[in-house]
C-alpha cells in the first residue's frame, strides 16, 4: 500500500512542480558520500545541487551515478562541514558511507580533511544561497547544524539524520535550534541498525555475492529499512535497535518571503506534502487517496 502511496504520490508531484527559474530548489548535501536519497533524485530538474563530503572516494562514486545528469546543475566539494572551519580527521568505517568526523588520529584508518564553516557552504551557489540543506554526518550533525545561517530568508528547508549512538545527544539540541528560528518539524521517519550490509562481509567473493543478491527486492527491504512512527512498515523486518532518525524542518509559512513561495511550494511536493495544497492539479481519484492516505 505504501509503495502505491509512493506511486501516486510522485505522479502528482511531477504533474504540479513549477520549473521556472524563480521555483529551482538550491539543495546543499552534506554527506553525500556515494548517493544521493531517492526523493531528490525524482525531481531532479528542478534542483541545483553542490555535494559536500570528507570523502574522496565516495564524490567519485557519486560522480558515475547515472542519474547525476539529470539535475538541472551540480556542483560537489571534497570537504566537510561543521560549526568552524578547521583541519580535522575522517575515520574510516568498514561500511565506507559510516566514516565519521574525529577531533584526533585513531589507531583506525585516518584521513585528514578539511572542515568549512557550513553558512560558508550555503553562499556556494552560483545564483543565490542554499534553499534546502540535507545533512548526514554519521554523529557530526550538531556541529553541523550549529554552523548554519539559520537566519537566511532563502533556506526553507533542513533534512538532517541523526546518528543515535552511546554519548550522542544530539537529537533536544538540534529540534530546540531549529524551533528558536522560527522552523517547525514537520517529520521524521527512523530505521533500525541494518542487520546485514557488505561490509559484515570479510570474504571477498561473498561480499561480491551479497551485492548481487541485494538486487532482489526482498532481501534489499531485509538489508535496509525506513519506516514512520505510524508502523506503515512491518517492524519484523528489522529486528535490530533504533539507529538513525531524519527529521524534516521547514520554515514556518509566515516567516517566508514572498519571492521564496514557489520554491517552497516545490519542497513540499518532493516531500510528499501535496495534501495541504487546495489547488493541486490531480484525478478526484488521486486527491481522495492522497488526502486519505498520505504518503508522508
Amino acid at each position: 500500500m505504501l509503495n502505491l502511496l509512493n506511486i501516486i504520490s510522485n505522479y502528482t508531484a511531477k504533474k504540479n512542480l513549477s520549473f521556472d527559474s524563480d521555483s529551482l530548489i538550491n539543495l546543499l548535501d552534506i554527506g553525500c558520500s556515494s548517493f544521493i536519497p531517492p526523493h531528490f533524485v525524482k525531481h531532479a530538474k528542478v534542483i541545483n545541487l553542490i555535494g559536500c563530503d570528507p570523502d574522496l572516494l565516495g564524490i567519485k562514486k557519486l560522480r558515475k551515478k547515472n542519474y547525476i545528469k539529470n539535475f538541472n546543475s551540480t556542483l560537489f566539494l571534497n570537504i566537510g562541514a561543521s560549526q568552524t572551519s578547521e583541519k580535522s580527521y575522517l575515520e574510516i568505517a568498514r561500511k565506507r558511507t559510516g566514516s565519521r568526523i574525529t577531533k584526533n588520529k585513531s589507531n583506525k584508518s585516518t584521513l585528514d580533511i578539511n572542515l568549512i564553516k557550513t553558512s560558508l557552504l550555503q553562499k556556494k551557489f552560483k545564483n543565490g544561497y542554499a534553499n534546502l540543506i540535507k545533512i548526514d554526518a554519521e554523529g557530526h550533525e550538531l556541529k553541523v547544524v550549529k554552523g548554519i545561517n539559520l537566519k537566511s530568508t532563502s533556506l526553507l528547508g533542513v533534512e538532517v539524520e541523526c546518528t543515535l549512538f552511546e554519548g550522542n545527544n544530539n537529537l533536544s539540541d538540534i529540534i530546540s535550534l531549529f524551533e528558536r528560528n522560527n522552523f517547525f518539524l514537520a517529520s521524521f521517519r527512523y530505521h533500525n541498525s541494518q542487520t546485514l550490509n557488505s561490509s559484515n562481509f570479510k570474504n571477498f567473493f561473498l561480499k561480491i555475492l551479497y551485492k548481487i543478491l541485494l538486487k532482489i527486492p526482498i532481501i534489499k527491504n531485509f538489508n535496509y529499512i525506513w519506516t514512520d512512527l505510524s508502523g506503515k512498515t512491518c517492524f519484523s523486518n528489522n529486528k535490530s535497535f533504533l539507529n538513525q532518525i531524519e527529521l524534516l524542518f521547514l520554515k514556518r509559512k509566515e516567516f517566508i518571503v514572498k519571492k521564496y513561495l514557489k520554491k517552497y511550494k516545490n519542497i513540499l511536493l518532493i516531500y510528499g506534502f501535496i495534501r495541504y495544497f487546495d489547488d493541486i492539479k490531480a484525478s478526484k481519484l488521486s486527491k481522495f487517496i492522497l488526502n486519505n492516505f498520505p504518503s508522508r
